[in-house]
């Protein structure tokens, strides 16, 4: 009659720990790819944001060049904004005498020239805005990602001392009572210790993960469509700004060099000629690092918009690729948890 009553807590045992890891570790492989791609998402949104910043602050510092390169060329050009520069309305008679380079402020240019105002004053707060605003957007559904993605298990230390204590109140309270044969778990061995807290700490990462799961496919949502019809309107505006108001900026720089270098060269030394040249092609140079700088912008933003729909399908209709995946995670995770089930057992002496 005992040694009936004495198997059954055995059996019922083994019961609950194994529907207890079917449960934890159902479609948990499927649970990780969405975190990680959360977490790629983060990872590209950042990018994303703080390049688009990048960008505009080399375009402002392309005109900024392009203005002291044209004021120190020249000893009729003032430093104020904006320059008034003397162009020709058609090409020079050879031999005649050319006006300076810039005109003073209110004077009338000499006859067959006309003068052009050329403003490098910085980007305004104003005219950037709008821009800054949709890498602001892109940058906070990052941050919200990696705070998920990224997002730390309770520590399991403190739950199984949490567990102990509540263990000894209640083995007080049912001594009480008169109820015996409840064990004092407070002299409970490191060996069982180790493997408590090693389930412990199974069953919170998986309960972590499971939740932000549920946070992810909320902010999911609430979010990744406005993100995916602002990125193309981002990319659309930073290549606005490297068009519009800084490739005309390289070649100012340059042509301004060069002007120097022709009306100086005679007056330097073999150093200062060496340091003037490699300034001018360091400044031809430039076009191609700007060109690569979108290039790469280009490509962050693309990633990005593609995490943004894989995660979309993972959280809806996974790729037979993923759900591989996901059965290989599920699988190494069922055989860890297994593994540590069978030495927890060892070790509370249930076999």
């Amino acid at each position: 009659m005992r040694t009936r009553m004495s198997a059954r807590p055995v059996v019922s045992v083994h019961a609950y720990v194994l529907a207890a890891g079917a449960l934890l570790l159902g479609g948990c492989g499927t649970n990780a790819l969405r975190v990680e791609s959360a977490g790629e998402i983060a990872t590209f949104a950042k990018v994303v944001s703080q390049q688009a910043r990048d960008v505009l602050a080399e375009v402002d510092a392309r005109r900024e060049r392009a203005f002291v390169t044209l004021i120190a060329s020249d000893a009729s050009c003032e430093p104020v904004q904006p320059v008034l520069i003397l162009v020709p309305r058609a090409a020079p008679v050879p031999g005649s005498e050319s006006p300076p380079l810039c005109a003073a402020s209110g004077t009338s240019p000499p006859k067959g020239y006309e003068v052009v105002e050329f403003d490098f004053r910085p980007l305004s707060t104003a005219a950037i805005q709008p821009t800054l605003d949709l890498a602001g957007a892109v940058a906070v559904y990052g941050d919200a990602m990696a705070a998920l993605a990224m997002q730390p298990s309770n520590d399991s230390a403190q739950q199984l001392d949490e567990i102990l204590a509540l263990a000894s109140r209640a083995r007080a309270t049912a001594t009480g009572f008169g109820l015996t044969g409840i064990p004092e778990l407070k002299t409970l061995s490191d060996e069982q210790k180790s493997s408590a807290t090693k389930l412990i700490d199974l069953m919170l990462a998986l309960q972590s993960e499971q939740q932000r799961t549920q946070d992810i496919r909320r902010l999911y949502a609430e979010k990744a469509a406005q993100i995916q019809s602002i990125l193309p309107e981002l990319s659309a505006q930073i290549e606005d700004w490297v068009t519009v108001a800084g490739v005309g900026a390289d070649q100012i720089t340059t042509t301004n060099l060069e002007r120097v270098y022709r009306n100086e060269r005679s007056r330097l030394d073999l150093e200062g000629r060496i340091a003037l040249i490699k300034l001018i092609f360091d400044a031809r140079s430039q076009p191609a690092r700007t060109e690569q700088a979108s290039v790469s912008f280009a490509n962050a933003v693309d990633t990005l918009q593609q995490e943004n729909e894989h995660l979309g399908q993972l959280l809806t209709n996974p790729s037979v690729e993923d759900r591989a995946r996901a059965a290989q995670i599920s699988q190494q995770r069922i055989l860890g948890a297994l593994e540590q089930i069978a030495q927890a057992l060892t070790a509370w002496k249930v076999f």
